[in-house]
């Protein structure tokens, strides 16, 4: 519960920091530009798998069972895979400024400069988590979270209505957070140790897996920008804001649990059912927040230019309650170097979710988006369920979770 309460704090300051300052960016950009801003951010999401996502993983079981050292050898892996990602996005950006959109380009360009250190080095915060250190994760990343507002409600005050200025605040902020605990942390782990058994390898085969999650989150978002408008993109992207954070709400809730089941042999059917009610009542919270709360939340924080949305972020919140049974389920999965676990959750709802929204957007615009959002989240609490029976069959071998 203390961990849960930090994780919890930490997500309703970053969410409250960002909903403030997002209340003077969509008054500062208009609403193509704040589609070219949401552009941005999809672009890099698309290039963080090239940071070795499934290494964070990794990193946090690894040091949670006694092996701090993985985080040297994890850090320095993503870092480098990074860089490609990052000259993608630089590359990119020349493209775009070929074809005539210079701002869009420059943000691009030098977002991908930053892009490294913005995205290569974030394996500080699984070792924190493996190290159980909730307490000074939140106080680190919150700290980050309220600095990363203000510049960003300075810039958009100092440069109205220009793009790039926006877009690289979060990203310079973040870059030096990373560099600063990067080297605290290596400062603090022991030359001779090494690495888990198994543990590199894991991260880098579950970030394969992890590139479906990647596209299918991006996808979307894609998908709306090129068949749409920008002025899609940043409909739909103000409708995911709530979403969102109820997602990240549980989602801390997950990462509390991972470390603690990283050290036991096997979840017990009573913690199953324990989780099982957890879930219910997270669902039927979220469902009380999406009829009763978003109605005249999202047009007071977002604007009257935003109201039209309000169904949409409805919708997209009762796809979050359809999922959580999976986001806190996989908590088991992601406690063990489970490959076929992290397989079966990521691969075949994210497939789904792709088709879906390629089949859906071009007709139906922000709706087909909902929608190929809510089969995605319906399909992962559904490919998760079947992973924890086989995963409670009598006779089930540990031994195969970590192979």
């Amino acid at each position: 519960m203390a961990g849960l309460s930090w994780h919890l704090g930490l997500t309703l300051l970053r969410r409250g920091a960002g909903f403030a300052a997002m209340l003077v960016v969509v008054r500062a950009l208009d609403r193509s530009q704040y589609g070219h801003y949401q552009f941005v951010f999809t672009i890099l999401g698309l290039a963080g798998i090239t940071a070795l996502s499934g290494m964070k993983a990794a990193v946090t079981q690894s040091v949670a069972r006694g092996h701090p050292a993985t985080y040297r050898q994890a850090a320095r892996l993503s870092f480098m895979a990074s860089t490609l990602g990052g000259a993608a996005v630089a590359g990119y950006g020349l493209f775009v400024w070929h074809h005539g959109n210079a701002e869009l380009a420059l943000a691009l360009v030098l977002a991908g400069m930053l892009f490294p250190t913005a995205r290569g080095f974030l394996t500080w915060q699984a070792f924190l988590l493996g190290q159980r250190e909730f307490a000074r994760s939140a106080r680190v990343q919150g700290s980050a979270a309220l600095l990363s507002a203000l510049l960003l409600v300075s810039a958009v005050g100092i440069w109205p209505g220009q793009l790039v200025p926006a877009a690289l605040v979060f990203l310079s902020v973040q870059s030096v957070q990373n560099i600063l605990m990067h080297r605290r942390i290596l400062r603090l782990l022991p030359s001779e140790t090494h690495a888990e058994q198994g543990a590199l390898r894991y991260g880098v085969r579950s970030t394969l897996y992890d590139v479906a999650n990647v596209v299918g989150n991006g996808a979307d978002r894609i998908l709306l920008f090129a068949t749409l408008s920008p002025e899609s993109l940043a409909g739909y992207a103000v409708a995911t804001r709530l979403p969102e954070l109820a997602k990240d709400l549980i989602q801390g809730l997950r990462n509390v649990l991972v470390p603690d089941l990283a050290k036991r042999a096997r979840p017990s059917p009573t913690l199953h059912r324990q989780l099982n009610r957890l879930v219910l009542g997270l669902a039927g919270g979220m469902v009380a927040v999406a009829v009763a709360v978003v109605p005249w939340l999202l047009p007071l924080v977002f604007t009257a230019g935003y109201a039209d949305m309000v169904l949409a972020s409805q919708l997209l919140i009762l796809s979050v309650a359809a999922g959580a049974y999976a986001t806190v389920k996989s908590a088991i999965i992601f406690s063990r170097l489970d490959e076929h676990g992290v397989r079966a959750v990521q691969l075949w709802p994210n497939l789904a979710r792709i088709l879906a929204a390629i089949a859906l957007i071009p007709p139906f615009g922000i709706m087909g988006a909902v929608a190929a959002t809510l089969l995605y989240r319906v399909m992962l609490s559904v490919a998760v369920h079947l992973h924890m029976r086989r995963d409670l069959r009598p006779g089930h071998s540990e031994a195969g979770a970590f192979s």
